[in-house]
Formats: structure tokens, sequence, C-alpha cells
């Protein structure tokens, strides 16, 4: 079932930025031109970062974007946590999901092929990719606040669950 595009215009940074500023710590140009926006959005309280690409058509819509959502791994290295992409895989049918040219990849952490690729019929335009986002930090917070007042397993507790496992 492929889905019909529909146009989608450039976004406009400065208001994505207003709109969302609980969440946006700054919107930094990553080399933008006439055709092409590049931006990289930094978030509070958070080492993620979202690059965004959007190449453009005349009309200024967007013909193809790039939204990459990424974070530090526990070596330090930057990974892929999701990729929002609208890029048709018409070429090879074995690459388009249901929601075509729409989709999400996930990190290659957990991603086993190129191949594996989440429909995406919803978080389609920036603004709903950047709310997501926003509550996936607020969830990710919370977990680590609870994480870090969860006690420690005492020796007697530890010695039991290795007796299970």
């Amino acid at each position: 079932m492929l889905q019909i595009k529909k146009k989608i215009f450039a976004t406009k940074f400065n208001v994505l930025e207003q709109d969302f500023i609980k969440i946006i710590r700054i919107i930094d140009d990553a080399g933008s031109s006439r055709f092409a926006q590049r931006k990289t959005i930094k978030f509070h309280e958070s080492d993620y970062i979202l690059t965004c690409e959007e190449l453009l058509n005349d009309d200024f819509s967007i013909k193809q974007y790039h939204y990459n959502f990424t974070g530090k791994d526990y070596n330090g290295n930057t990974q892929l946590v999701f990729g929002f992409h609208n890029q048709s895989k018409t070429r090879d049918k074995r690459y388009q999901t249901d929601s075509d040219p729409y989709h999400i990849h996930l990190s290659k952490l957990i991603e086993f092929t190129t191949m594996d690729r989440l429909d995406n019929f919803e978080h389609e335009e920036l603004p709903q990719i950047i709310e997501l986002i926003g509550i996936l930090l607020q969830f990710e917070k919370h977990l680590l606040k609870r994480e870090a007042t969860k006690p420690l397993p005492t020796k007697k507790q530890h010695r039991q669950g290795k007796r299970q496992g």
C-alpha cells in the first residue's frame, strides 16, 4: 500500500525553535543553501542531537528529508537512535515500507539489515518528530532518575539472584 506523498513545505526553524522552547536548546546552521536546509538541533539537558537535512523544490516544498536523531553509546561513539526519512525506494521494492516514502531507520545496534525499516504514517513533519523526541527525552530522564534512586542489592540478595539464574 503505497502512500501518496503529501506536499510539506520547508521548515521554518525560527518558528520551530519558539514553538518547542521547552525542548530545543539551540538550532545551529550546518551549511544551508537556497534549496537545501541543513540544521543541527540540540536539546535541553541532553547529549542527543537531531541533524536535519531538507532538500527543496522550486516552490520550497520538501523534495526529500533526513532527520537523524543521534546519541552517544557506552564507548562515547555517536550512534543513530532513529532516522526519520522521506525518501522513496522505488528501485528496489525490498526496501519499501507500506508508508513509502516515509519510513524510520532504527539504530544499527537494533537493525539487522538495511532493509529493516519501520512504517511511518504519523510522524512525517518535523514538529511531530520534535514532539515525539520530547516525550522520549522525558521518559529517559524519569527512567534514569528511577534507576538512580533504586537501592543496590545486598550481598545476600545478590547471591540469591545468582542461584536462581
